[in-house]
């Protein structure tokens, strides 16, 4: 027990230390970089409801990765059991460190990606080239902590309890899914930040009904397995 709670403090520490570099970057992209576009902006100054009309599909994308991350669990507490819902999201937490860092990459890369239509041709191919790079990095670390995790899935999952432990197979799919996640780089942030907020915020929405109706099929009959399945 002593160990999964380090785990966790350990995630969410690393959760933090992200949020706070996204802070500091979008400080230095307002301050630093932005001063003269913002001069210029305040020339014509964006209503309220402009706002909020710009501002809502953000909002709405939030909300859909939250309930993303959440419906299996939920699903699997009420069409299973309390106990397999612990352990799903066990299952899922763990798994969730896989793509580090892609989503640490996501806050220095949108700035670059909101400035894409200004770059230069060298500036373009320059970016392409270390989003490459940066893609291959992530899918890689990925692989080495999924191989890790499955190679020492005794441990990884016997921290949190000796029942967990004859879950690595469910383990192994969830990790799966995130390794593709990797390989298939940052959509969301070059869609969010190019003005197709409301394509990606389409697309979220069928993820989550598609996630939900293969959990409510798969859940009743494979369990645990069956949403790790669907997620």
């Amino acid at each position: 027990a002593t160990s999964a709670r380090l785990l966790f403090a350990i995630i969410a520490l690393t959760t933090v230390m992200v949020s706070f570099l996204a802070v500091v970057d979008g400080w230095f992209v307002i301050v630093r970089h932005d001063r003269t576009v913002g001069a210029a902006k305040v020339a014509q100054p964006i209503s309220m409801r402009e706002t909020w009309a710009l501002s809502f599909p953000f909002l709405a994308i939030a909300l859909g990765n939250v309930a993303m991350s959440q419906v299996d669990i939920v699903m699997l507490g009420a069409l299973d059991s309390a106990e397999a819902a612990g352990i799903g999201r066990v299952l899922i937490r763990v798994a969730d460190f896989a793509p580090f860092l892609l989503v640490a990459a996501a806050v220095p890369a949108s700035r670059w990606v909101a400035r894409l239509k200004e770059l230069s041709e060298s500036e373009s191919n320059a970016f392409e080239s270390r989003t490459r790079r940066m893609t291959a990095l992530a899918t890689a670390f990925a692989v080495v902590f999924a191989a890790l995790c499955l190679l020492f899935s005794d441990y990884v999952l016997g921290m949190f309890g000796s029942a967990f432990a004859s879950y690595d197979g469910e383990l192994a799919i969830v990790l799966i899914g995130r390794v593709f996640f990797c390989v298939l780089g940052l959509p969301s942030v070059f869609l969010s930040m190019l003005g197709y907020s409301r394509q990606l915020l389409i697309s979220m929405l069928l993820g989550i009904l598609i996630n939900v109706a293969l959990n409510a099929v798969l859940i009743p009959d494979f369990g645990v397995a069956g949403a790790a399945v669907a997620t």
